[in-house]
């Protein structure tokens, strides 16, 4: 008669075979791996035993263990194997299970009982294991997150690294992920994401990291996973500032909502279109501009053309071409900074609002110092789209874009430029808030 044993329960997904289980769901359908000595092909996988001796009975589900007795036999004490049979009472038996070698098997879980325990191997001769209690039905848990591996991103024509990015594996029933970074033996949360990666940007210059992943579901979050591999900064680290200085080309890039453009030497007079609805800036929701004195004295006549979801407007470098450009102009790290971004507080503009009220605000920035600018250079042309439904319900006649005045503390209506359905334009020299709004005169 055969003896296994079962001495450990590991994640089945685990290549490594290091990730032991100690729980498993009470809903089942949850493959794991069991390791051991003894398996014979063609064994089950019992759940939930229940056995006890039944002595020389053989009636019933019998199964049989090796034990030992003590004899004594010319005043010498002897110890022996004896087959001792038991009967295996109730229990439920796994499915899927795979043969791996004497040592290896895989099973699927069937459904248990909240906090039974236990799992007994039964070999094709009946020999069985005694029962693995290191085991227990939970409410239904999650795998541990596998294959965690943090990769630095340097950015080689800047020469500084900017950020960490952390793959990992999916876990079956995993809502979303959270990201822990690992420094000084201590964990600290560093945000989640239901994707499979992470970017690490909140760097520090030569220092080391590791991070950790959590799998986070209905009933709870999985166990920490194992360390990712150790990777280093350099010294320079972060995203490069293209606001406080002269750069050559032209760049775009969307970070969370906010696309990100400055301005750069070689456009000349060409025109730019910068787009907010398509390509890398895609669902941006606002914009900052930056354009150095040097191109705003330089290169005041080409034409920027920025198109959002819900606004478009039309400018020239030169709107902003006043005393501080002209001064500044042979600086590198002074120019403009012009941001569009929706104004999600209260406006006062609900009652006759008919579109999203945008703030226009620009700055010059000179090193790390900046002031505020009130008034352009030269016009600037705006475009708002508007609810049309909206105003038909409520019967407005006049639809135009208006701009604050915190001054008399009310909204002051522009004159149109232009007029489509849906959408109205206008002329502007003034930073500040803008609305679309309707009337009935």
């Amino acid at each position: 008669i055969s003896n296994p044993k079962v001495t450990a329960v590991i994640n089945a997904t685990d290549p490594t075979e290091t990730t032991r289980i100690r729980s498993i769901s009470v809903e089942g359908g949850q493959e794991i791996k069991l390791k051991g000595i003894g398996f014979m092909e063609g064994l089950k996988v019992i759940f939930m035993p229940v056995t006890n001796e039944a002595g020389s009975d053989t009636s019933g589900n019998i199964i049989y263990r090796v034990g030992t007795k003590q004899e004594e036999y010319s005043g010498r004490q002897f110890t022996s194997n004896v087959i001792v049979n038991h009967l295996l009472e109730s229990g439920v038996e796994g499915s899927d299970v795979k043969f791996i070698d004497n040592e290896t098997l895989t099973v699927k879980v069937p459904a248990g009982k909240l906090d039974s325990k236990g799992i007994i191997v039964v070999n094709p001769d009946q020999g069985a294991s005694d029962s693995f209690d290191d085991i227990t039905y939970g409410l239904p848990g999650l795998d541990t997150p596998l294959g965690v591996t943090a990769e630095l991103m340097h950015d080689k024509y800047n020469n500084t690294d900017t950020g960490i990015k952390v793959n990992w594996t999916e876990v079956k029933g995993a809502t979303e992920y959270e990201l822990y970074v690992v420094a000084d033996n201590q964990m600290e949360l560093i945000g989640s994401t239901k994707l499979l990666a992470y970017i690490h940007e909140d760097l520090k210059p030569r220092t080391s990291y590791k991070f950790i992943v959590k799998a986070v579901g209905d009933f709870g979050s999985s166990k920490p996973s194992a360390e990712s591999n150790r990777v280093r900064t350099g010294r320079t680290v972060g995203v490069p500032d293209f606001d406080g200085g002269i750069i050559e080309h032209t760049l775009q890039e969307k970070k969370g909502n906010t696309a990100h453009v400055s301005l750069g030497t070689t456009e000349n007079r060409s025109n730019l279109l910068v787009d907010l609805t398509r390509g890398n800036l895609a669902g941006s929701k606002e914009i900052v501009l930056s354009i150095p004195a040097r191109v705003i004295s330089n290169n005041r006549n080409m034409i920027i053309d920025i198109k959002g979801a819900d606004f478009a407007m039309k400018l020239t470098p030169g709107i902003f071409n006043n005393a501080k450009a002209q001064q500044n102009r042979h600086k590198d790290e002074a120019g403009v900074r012009f941001t569009v971004a929706p104004v999600t507080k209260n406006t006062n503009s609900s009652a006759n609002g008919l579109s999203q009220v945008y703030e226009v605000k620009a700055d010059f920035y000179e090193g790390k110092a900046n002031s505020s600018i009130d008034y352009l250079a030269t016009n600037m042309s705006l475009v708002l789209d508007y609810d049309v439904m909206k105003a038909n319900m409520r019967k407005f006649r006049n639809v135009s874009i208006s701009r604050y005045d915190q001054h008399s503390n009310r909204w002051q209506a522009l004159k149109k430029d232009n007029y489509l359905s849906g959408s109205t334009s206008t002329i502007i020299n003034r930073m500040g808030n803008y609305v679309v709004m309707g009337g009935r005169n």
